[in-house]
């Protein structure tokens, strides 16, 4: 039994009754969505495991860990994979685009899409 919150800005995952532990809790390291945020148990090996699937409100950056004060790593590090601009969805190319065109502009010396 398990008590689980998963709020835009905290985490409070604890097992349910009296001396229940703390499983998973304290502040994202940034906001999340809770509409696309989900939580199941799966059955892995013969063993219940709680899975969370987490969307992040900001996806263009990188978390250098999910609850603040947890070890960080380093993101410099992640060698991210490639993808296509055609596997994004509109709204996430759009943003993709506007930002290669802004550091386009920039190295050329030339005024970006905000300027």
């Amino acid at each position: 039994m398990l008590s689980v919150e998963l709020g835009m800005k905290k985490c409070n995952i604890k097992i349910k009754g009296a001396g229940g532990a703390d499983i998973l809790v304290g502040e994202w390291s940034d906001s999340i969505s809770t509409e696309d945020t989900i939580w199941c148990f799966e059955d892995v090996k013969g063993e219940r495991v709680l899975q969370l699937n987490i969307t992040k409100k900001n996806q263009m950056n990188w978390w250098d860990c999910i609850i603040k004060g947890h070890t960080k790593i380093n993101t410099q590090k992640v060698d991210p994979e490639n993808s296509k601009l055609s596997d994004l969805d509109g709204e996430t190319r759009q943003t993709v685009e506007k930002m290669m065109y802004d550091q386009q502009q920039k190295q050329k010396g030339l005024p970006t899409s905000e300027e």
